[in-house]
């Protein structure tokens, strides 16, 4: 649950008659108001790279000192959030890595299962929550996880996405061996995800089993696109190495220039932890699995 000392700093800011959301009262103020807490929150976020006017997202680097680009931020950011058109209710947390937790909620308005993915935005973690929250704002597809809505809290980003009842697909393979039609099934709907995203210039860059949902009426979604790259007519490579050890293709590794095709060799990995169980290499350590 969404704890009631994070709309603390809006009843200290707005002094007007509060609404109330989920059983908490809070004063959300007029449109305007709204609009320069959203600004001053924002500022905070800008105020974090002193030292240069750029942040770098994927392979990318944006002024955040430009009109154009703090708008269209904080649109995405925080224009409909701040808000809290819905509230969501946190069940129970369920997945925790290194980028922060997924949680499993309900969403109060409908009832529904939501999947809540907390990211912090200090330090190079910011890279990779904006870079998420952008692409999944902007690209809706069957095979792509559905972003439903966000929130900044305390500091960290909330994500609300659609719940996946069905686990990852490394919960199958490390507990079952699946059937060759149950595989041919898995990998079509992977290689259509695949198909969007290279289609509008996206690479994956981290696309192994556990970065592949399961839903339990068959449907197959692509997820955690926080090291995606987005290319451009004028970038059409990237030779950052990013990514999990296992999945990398070669030219990643090696920090070559590489393009969409380095998401093709990592899905051959996952159709070989399909077959086997693990991808090639799996007990070996990080630096010996590259001198391999």
């Amino acid at each position: 649950m969404v704890k009631e000392k994070t709309f603390t700093k809006w009843v200290n800011v707005h002094q007007k008659a509060p609404e109330s959301h989920g059983g908490l009262r809070v004063d959300l103020g007029s449109q305007d108001e709204r609009d320069a807490v959203q600004k001053k929150t924002f500022t905070k976020w800008v105020n974090a790279h002193p030292a240069r006017a750029t942040c770098r997202v994927g392979d990318l680097y944006l002024d955040l000192h430009d009109g154009f680009v703090l708008t269209r931020l904080l649109e995405v950011l925080l224009g409909e959030t701040m808000g809290l058109k819905r509230c969501f209710f946190l069940l129970c947390c369920f997945v925790s890595r290194a980028f922060g937790t997924v949680s499993k909620g309900l969403d109060r308005a409908t009832g529904g299962e939501v999947a809540i993915k907390k990211m912090s935005l200090r330090g190079q973690n910011r890279e990779r929550a904006v870079n998420e929250l952008l692409l999944l704002k902007d690209k809706k597809h069957p095979n792509i996880v559905s972003s439903l809505d966000s929130f900044l809290v305390d500091g960290d980003l909330w994500l609300v996405m659609e719940y996946m009842d069905g686990g990852t697909l490394q919960d199958v393979v490390r507990q079952t061996r699946m059937a060759e039609g149950e595989m041919a099934a898995v990998s079509r709907e992977c290689l259509q995800g695949l198909h969007f995203l290279h289609s509008n210039r996206v690479i994956h860059r981290d696309l192994k089993s556990s970065n592949i949902l399961l839903g339990m009426d068959g449907s197959v979604k692509l997820a955690d696109f926080g090291l995606s790259a987005q290319l451009s007519p004028e970038q059409d490579q990237c030779s950052s190495m990013v990514g999990t050890a296992h999945w990398m293709a070669p030219e990643v590794v090696t920090s070559s220039p590489y393009g969409p095709k380095v998401d093709i060799w990592s899905f051959g990995i996952v159709t070989i932890e399909m077959v086997e169980g693990e991808p090639p290499y799996f007990r070996e350590t990080r630096a010996m699995l590259f001198w391999l």
